[in-house]
């Protein structure tokens, strides 16, 4: 398992526009890829209602984690998404 930690800056946190931008991103890998907030809720992140169930919001601490056959590059690519997104 990849992971990456981030605390998200922006003041909107994870809305409807990111979350389908980071579902479709994360849909070109075969891995599986989740994210996981502080309070230890998952989502599945090739799903936009799952990203948009965790409420993710402002100074909130969330994992990305992912498993299987391209996880690291699938990490490298989501963490620059991320970066530039959340």
């Amino acid at each position: 398992m990849t992971s990456f930690r981030y605390v998200i800056s922006v003041k909107d946190g994870l809305h409807a526009r990111n979350a389908m931008e980071l579902s479709r991103a994360a849909g070109t890998y075969k891995c599986d890829i989740t994210l996981r907030t502080e309070n230890g809720q998952k989502a599945n992140c090739k799903n936009v209602m799952s990203l948009l169930g965790l409420k993710a919001v402002q100074g909130m601490t969330v994992v990305l984690e992912a498993s299987g056959e391209d996880e690291e590059a699938a990490v490298g690519y989501l963490k620059g998404f991320i970066r530039m997104v959340l």
